[in-house]
């Protein structure tokens, strides 16, 4: 709410004060078929006029509606100036624009368009692309397969980053009318994961629940959604919500006594859960125990405590991180979750490391002024209103190796190295006596371990061309390098083809690979092992070895 409050009072902001009537400006464009370019004809257009509501909130107020005509074309005239947001609505489709996005907006494309209308002003160039929709339908029942109306339904996807950490976004959503029957619109995609949430938590009748009939993530089923299609499900049965206790204890590590004050807070960490949250676990001071009830799901429990830094020169120049825990993951499904500890440390404020190449120093590798290593956050499992997690500040490396990252040191890390010279590759990487190339880098307490990274210049080489099933070169062409340890996410390499449907990857660590090519994909889908199966079969299988040339052909996937 915050957020929307702030882009209507920009916009409202950036408009002129409001003119007599005289100087009226008009707003137009127009709706088009995403995929033929056709008008589309009947387009609901709805025109809001955005609003002062006070110094700190901007809202929205109906200022007209009209339809779109033959030529797929609208119209609002003689529109005062000031700001308004445009959308449009077509039974079967959604429709996105690529201008006047709101700023700060996470994406290129907008369902709002915001526009700023200065006297006099006529914008003729808006113009919506409207996609055909596919359609999730069924029907929730109960044990005994009578309907369950009133229910929430969603469609989530899981999705992806940089660097392979997977999430979960919502695709459409609906609510189960009096027959328990549904219908969610989505974007034409594949994988879809259906949720039912009852609409009211506390005392709601019915628990969450995945398609066809599970808590369990592993165990949903895969949806795909056709454009312009309706896909029809079997019924959706759900059972009474039950309630489980998540138990533990907050001690300080150092003292083995528990904090006289200590705010214990949990978050799930998959589709299923947030619903039945309904407030922090309560915490016994005298014992340290605290308890949470919640439904079936994936959770994380941390705490936090009072910190008062000293203040003092010395302190000033020595960082120091307020006292933490590591935060616990807890699996819920059909018992109690009892024995979780949260032991209260002051992390560590850096940690060292050394990079070297092969037992030479760092600066025997041509380019290694571009090296930089960096900590992400390593997640097993989608995060769904998850804290976020501050993570350590890289520096360059010093030219014997050595470095220094600054930030909270705890907690649970994939190591990732960057601005590699062109054929190098990773040999090794440890922190202490654990190889934290093939899992997490994990500190739960203060430590005095370095991590160790080790560089070879004998990377291999691939040179391929990607073809299409005419066997022309497939220019533009999105290549994947993927590893048979499909956990490795490090190791994924990703190029894209030149005119003559050519790529190349180098610096590849030693081992198996197969190269997978798209001539479309969404955003870092390759990570997605459930695509990955679907064209193995199609893939172009590799063995690298070290200082390794090879050329090879890859066929374009379908």
């Amino acid at each position: 709410m915050k957020a929307l409050a702030a882009v209507l009072l920009l916009v409202f902001q950036a408009a002129p004060a409001q003119s007599p009537p005289a100087a009226a400006g008009s707003i137009s464009g127009a709706v088009l078929h995403a995929i033929t370019g056709a008008p589309i004809v009947g387009a609901h257009v709805t025109l809001m006029r955005l609003v002062r509501v006070s110094n700190e909130f901007g809202g929205a107020e109906p200022a007209a509606t009209t339809q779109t005509d033959a030529q797929g074309r609208f119209l609002f005239p003689a529109l005062p100036p000031g700001g308004y947001a445009v959308s449009v609505e077509i039974e079967g489709f959604l429709a996105f624009t690529d201008q006047y996005v709101p700023p700060g907006a996470d994406t290129r494309t907008s369902r709002s368009a915001l526009i700023s209308l200065a006297p006099v002003r006529a914008v003729t160039d808006l113009v919506f692309h409207a996609t055909p929709v596919g359609v999730l339908s069924g029907r929730i029942v109960d044990a005994d397969g009578r309907p369950i109306g009133g229910m929430s339904v969603a469609a989530f996807r899981r999705t992806y980053t940089e660097y392979g950490e997977e999430s979960v976004s919502t695709g459409g959503e609906a609510v189960t009318n009096e027959r328990g029957e549904y219908r969610v619109p989505v974007m034409p995609r594949r994988g879809y994961i259906l949720a039912a949430f009852p609409r009211a938590s506390g005392g709601a009748r019915y628990g969450a629940a995945l398609y066809p009939g599970t808590t369990d993530l592993t165990r949903a089923a895969a949806i795909d959604a056709e454009a312009g299609a309706t896909t029809r499900l079997m019924d959706f049965p759900l059972v009474a919500q039950r309630l489980y206790a998540i138990r533990g204890r907050v001690v300080d590590a150092a003292s083995g006594a528990p904090p006289t004050v200590a705010s214990v807070w949990i978050t799930t960490t998959s589709v299923l859960g947030a619903e039945t949250i309904t407030g922090p676990p309560t915490y016994d001071a005298a014992t340290g125990t605290f308890e949470s009830r919640v439904g079936p799901g994936e959770y994380r429990v941390g705490v936090t405590v009072p910190y008062s830094p000293p203040v003092s020169p010395r302190a000033l120049m020595t960082p120091r991180m307020p006292p933490t825990a590591m935060e616990l993951r807890a699996s819920v499904s059909a018992a109690d979750v009892s024995g979780l500890m949260l032991r209260i440390v002051t992390p560590g404020a850096s940690l060292r490391g050394r990079l070297s190449a092969e037992g030479r120093p760092l600066s025997s590798l041509a380019g290694w002024e571009a090296v930089r290593v960096r900590l992400t956050a390593s997640r097993e499992s989608a995060i769904r209103g998850a804290p976020t997690q501050v993570l350590p500040m890289e520096l360059p490396a010093m030219p014997d190796g050595t470095f220094q990252l600054f930030g909270q040191m705890l907690g649970e890390f994939r190591v990732r190295v960057s601005g590699l010279p062109e054929d190098a590759y990773v040999q090794a990487a440890r922190f202490g006596a654990t190889d934290v190339l093939s899992r997490p880098l994990r500190i739960t307490e203060p430590t005095q371990d370095s991590l160790d990274i080790v560089l070879s210049p004998r990377g291999g080489r691939i040179d391929g061309v990607v073809t299409n099933d005419a066997s022309q070169p497939a220019a533009g062409a999105l290549a994947v390098l993927v590893p048979a340890d499909r956990a490795r996410r490090d190791l994924f390499a990703r190029a894209t083809t030149d005119e003559a449907g050519r790529v190349t990857f180098r610096g590849v660590a030693p081992g198996a690979y197969k190269i997978f090519a798209w001539m479309t994909l969404e955003p870092f889908a390759y990570y997605d092992e459930v695509l990955l199966k679907s064209v193995d079969a199609g893939a172009t299988a590799v063995q690298v070895g070290e200082s390794a040339r090879l050329a090879v052909a890859i066929r374009l996937l379908r």
